[in-house]
């Protein structure tokens, strides 16, 4: 009888990939990206407000540690592959199993999704600036006309301007809520596509972690594990383009609640 030379793997560095909480090491990772925030306030909800000075808060950071923990447990995974030389065939399970196991087909595709998602997130952004700059220079308008304060300074009061201030930070949060869903579609069809390839990639990697072949596990582990380290990536990209769209947004409301309670000390003339 033929022999077959295949690598043995200590049992002990084969976990299968998945997180605390259920599902897939992908699949659990994309559940904790926030969707495109509905309007302003709920942005600014995403976020810890220090007195006009914004901060990740407990949801994005628990996204982004979940990202963190599962690139290195694939990391940890690869990096401990202990293997060593030993006999014996390869079962009709495991051929089974290795047809399944590959790069995700659409991964073409979805890069180019990616790439164009750019750029139109850019445009609606670029878009919104105009109309903000818009807004300034219509509070800087207002207040150039308000009447000045007898003496020397030739100013017109705190309370006055912080008034004026007060009107076009609204404007400025219904702003942001009005540009936000224009960010949805592109952010939900990135979503929609990163989750086809998380779930490829979970199924990839417990068809991986249940093949019976030390020699096969040792073969195919950059594909059992690289097709999910591929797509945490993408999930990362998806978790930045929102966080990216939603701060802008919560800090109109960070800036009107700052200069509500600054207001609350203004002094007239």
């Amino acid at each position: 009888m033929k022999r077959i030379w295949i690598l043995t793997v200590s049992a002990a560095v084969l976990p299968v990939a998945v997180l605390a909480g259920g599902g897939g090491l992908v699949t659990s990772a994309l559940s904790q990206v926030p969707a495109v925030p509905q309007n302003a306030q709920v942005a600014y909800a995403l976020y810890s407000d220090a007195n006009g000075a914004l901060s990740k808060g407990r949801g994005l950071k628990d996204a982004e540690a979940t990202l963190v923990k599962a690139q290195q447990e694939i990391q940890l995974q690869m990096a401990s592959f202990q293997m060593q030389m030993a006999a014996g065939p390869v079962s009709d399970h495991d051929q089974a199993l290795v047809k399944s196991i590959g790069p995700f087909p659409k991964a073409m595709a979805l890069h180019t999704e990616i790439a164009q998602a750019t750029p139109a997130i850019g445009k609606v952004r670029a878009a919104y600036d105009t109309d903000v700059a818009k807004i300034d220079a219509a509070q800087s308008t207002e207040i150039s006309k308000l009447p000045v304060c007898p003496g020397e300074a030739g100013e017109p009061s705190e309370i006055a301007v912080d008034k004026v201030k007060l009107k076009y930070a609204d404007q400025r949060i219904a702003l942001a809520s009005a540009y936000l869903p224009r960010y949805d579609q592109v952010i939900l069809n990135l979503h929609q596509s990163i989750a086809g390839e998380a779930a490829y990639a979970d199924h990839v990697h417990a068809a991986w972690a249940s093949l019976q072949s030390p020699m096969m596990k040792s073969v195919l582990l950059p594909q059992g594990s690289g097709v999910q380290a591929s797509a945490l990536a993408d999930v990362a990209v998806l978790l930045s383009a929102v966080e990216d769209v939603s701060e802008p947004a919560a800090q109109v409301v960070a800036n009107k609640n700052k200069l509500a309670r600054d207001a609350a000390k203004a002094r007239g003339c």
